[in-house]
């Protein structure tokens, strides 16, 4: 009797499912990052993605006598993707050391160091420098680290700016007065303008860029150059369809008379520009004069007009009221400024260079992203299809030729299209103004009266347009048409 009111249950169990889809719909699944609203009452649901988060890859160091856990740090970066809300924290590894080791900072993610004390600036306060957080437990006494430090680092490395009015938002410094103390910092709140600027930071896309392989950063070896100012700590590139990114930091920022740059190999060319690797540009910066250097290898380094080429400084900052830091230049060079490039593969070395010395990154060779080359608005005339209404035709009986015309430019074409029977010219029309991206077919009818009897093969041909580099689509041939004896069959 017990087995049969199971039975019973579980029948109605399954009913009352089967009657509660039309109003909550089937299961669904997101992909993992996303959000979605689920509007009920429909089956299955309309799900709208809202937005996708950016998987930001993380190293966690721990440092020996820091007092400070990958367990925390774990939980102070989930507390910056819920703050950010457009990004998400990947840990690829932790690490254990008994000291500070610059070194052991892994290109193209975001190192985060639990440190007793940092290694630049005051020593007690958080701090971030480039692709590099450094995280004190602070002096135990004034100053203390926060859950929300780290939120507060990660914010400075998406481009966020201190703000000094409301101690509730994320970005207010935690550390403030002579001599600093903290608490000053009292919630974990952000804008919607300030996470709008996160996500579409010029980090953002740069660890977006090393993600699809158009991009990569570098550590340097620390100290193995005399000269702390031109000892190159890190140096980042990246590209897009409109320009190239180009970003280094030295271990001690002088404006002294050297310069910090980069050399190019855009067109995968080692026989034109400098021997041997081919190093076709070179655009740097000069701190003395802060003012941009361009330059191009013709038998010998030319000097060319910068002019279009931007650069703004690379901070490191602290979480108090402390001014950045600065460390190094961020170039942006427009590609449409080198007249020498070709192929997928920029290759590159960044140096610093002051009295015959020299501190190269790589040391050796040359490192290379893919290169997206500048996507230029072309002109493209295509015929993409000729069809006769019929193969055979009695002589001097008339028959239509279809042909299919597109614009695969990115400009608005008036052209004309010729129809041919073998080599002889059947008829030409003209299209007034075919917008990008649309196309059309024409018709046209040809009489045979005059025409010898026999086989005639179809194609159809449209004049190139001013500035049109690709007219291997602009001739199409297809079909042949036999044309018979009138009143009968054959030739």
């Amino acid at each position: 009797m017990r087995q049969v009111k199971i039975k019973k249950a579980l029948v109605m169990a399954a009913i009352i499912l089967l009657l509660m889809i039309p109003i909550f719909g089937l299961p669904f699944s997101i992909q993992p990052g996303d959000s979605a609203t689920v509007v009920h009452g429909s089956n299955p649901p309309r799900v709208s993605v809202l937005q996708a988060k950016q998987v930001i890859n993380v190293k966690i160091h721990i440092v020996s006598g820091s007092n400070i856990t990958a367990a925390n740090i774990t939980d102070w970066l989930k507390l910056a993707g819920d703050v950010l809300s457009s990004f998400s924290f990947n840990v690829t590894a932790v690490n254990n050391h008994t000291s500070y080791n610059q070194s052991a900072n892994v290109p193209n993610v975001l190192n985060i160091w639990a440190v007793p004390a940092k290694s630049w600036g005051h020593g007690n306060i958080s701090g971030i420098n480039g692709e590099e957080i450094q995280l004190p437990p602070g002096d135990c006494t004034n100053i203390h680290i926060k859950n929300s430090t780290l939120a507060h680092e990660i914010g400075h490395k998406f481009g966020l700016v201190h703000n000094m009015t409301d101690p509730n938002n994320i970005m207010h410094p935690d550390n403030q007065g002579a001599p600093p103390k903290s608490c000053h910092r009292t919630g974990t709140n952000l804008t919607e303008e300030q996470r709008a600027q996160a996500r579409n930071s010029t980090a953002a896309r740069a660890h977006g860029a090393h993600d699809m392989g158009s991009g990569t950063s570098q550590w340097d070896a620390h100290k193995d150059v005399p000269h702390d100012f031109i000892d190159l700590s890190f140096a980042e590139v990246w590209a897009t369809d409109q320009n190239i990114y180009l970003t280094f930091t030295v271990d001690n920022f002088i404006a002294g008379a050297e310069r910090l740059g980069f050399y190019l190999e855009t067109d995968n060319d080692p026989t034109t520009g400098d021997p041997y690797e081919g190093l076709d540009y070179y655009a740097g910066f000069d701190p003395a004069y802060e003012h941009v250097i361009f330059e191009r290898y013709d038998e010998d380094w030319v000097p060319l007009d910068p002019t279009g080429i931007t650069y703004d400084f690379a901070l490191a900052w602290h979480d108090a009221d402390l001014p950045p830091i600065i460390v190094g230049v961020h170039l942006t060079l427009p590609i449409a400024m080198l007249e020498r490039k070709a192929g997928d593969l920029l290759s590159f070395r960044a140096t610093g260079e002051y009295d015959g010395c020299v501190d190269r990154l790589p040391d050796e060779g040359l490192s290379n992203i893919l290169y997206v080359p500048e996507e230029v608005p072309a002109h493209d005339i295509a015929i993409t299809n000729v069809s006769p209404s019929t193969t055979s035709v009695r002589q001097g009986e008339s028959l239509n030729i279809d042909v299919t015309v597109a614009n695969l430019g990115d400009f608005d074409e008036t052209f004309d299209v010729i129809v041919y029977a073998n080599t002889t010219e059947i008829g030409t029309q003209t299209i007034i103004s075919l917008s990008s991206g649309d196309s059309t077919t024409l018709t046209f009818p040809w009489n045979t009266t005059g025409f010898a009897l026999g086989e005639y093969t179809i194609s159809a041909y449209a004049n190139p347009a001013l500035g049109e580099t690709n007219i291997d689509n602009n001739e199409y041939i297809n079909g042949t048409v036999r044309i018979i004896r009138r009143g009968g069959f054959g030739c």
